[in-house]
């Protein structure tokens, strides 16, 4: 027995538009108003920067040779040979100038010579500042806390292991083709 006069079917409706229907024009504008909020938050890029160069992935000119793609190799903001993700957020003058505009110059330049690469330095950065916002949350919900020292440790291997398992990755990937009548042996070029 129907409770109302009137059974209308369910139909799914698009709120974003008048008339109710999806368009492909209306979610578009969505997502780009959803990307602009994220920008004017500093959201975008920031992270996204750090994970490109862990993985080696940033579009430098050494990078982009690499990749059989012509262009020159020097850095077009201070003409140093090889331009890669080192010399362009460390050594290039014009990130120098910018480390140093943000009071930072004497901090960096110290721990940079510690570390070789830009690699280096975005992960175990990354690392250290996912393991404080991590250890400040298990304070907040669970009392439980580790010291600095153990953090930093946590930070270093953490980066470590990461790091060897993207080098034993690369390393398999070159690893030649078995022969059929071959052996189990196994070699790398």
């Amino acid at each position: 027995m129907p409770l109302i006069r009137e059974v209308h079917e369910d139909r799914l409706v698009w709120r974003e538009e008048q008339n109710r229907e999806y368009t492909v024009k209306s979610r578009y504008r969505i997502l780009m108003q959803e990307k602009e909020e994220g920008r004017r938050r500093g959201m975008e890029g920031s992270w996204h920067i750090l994970w490109r160069i862990c993985r080696d992935c940033l579009p430098t000119r050494v990078q982009l040779r690499q990749h059989h793609v012509s262009c020159p190799i020097s850095c077009e903001l201070c003409n140093r040979e090889n331009e890669d993700i080192w010399l362009v957020l460390f050594e290039c003058e014009s990130s120098k100038n910018c480390w140093t505009a943000a009071g930072l110059q004497n901090i960096v330049t110290a721990r940079l010579h510690a570390l070789n690469n830009a690699k280096d330095v975005a992960g175990r950065v990354a690392r250290m500042i996912w393991l404080i916002w991590k250890n400040r949350n298990q304070w907040l919900w669970s009392q439980e806390r580790k010291e600095a020292t153990q953090l930093g440790v946590q930070a270093y291997h953490m980066w470590d292991d990461w790091y060897k398992a993207q080098n034993f990755k690369s390393n398999t990937q070159q690893l030649r083709p078995m022969n059929r009548n071959s052996s189990i042996t196994i070699g790398y070029r």
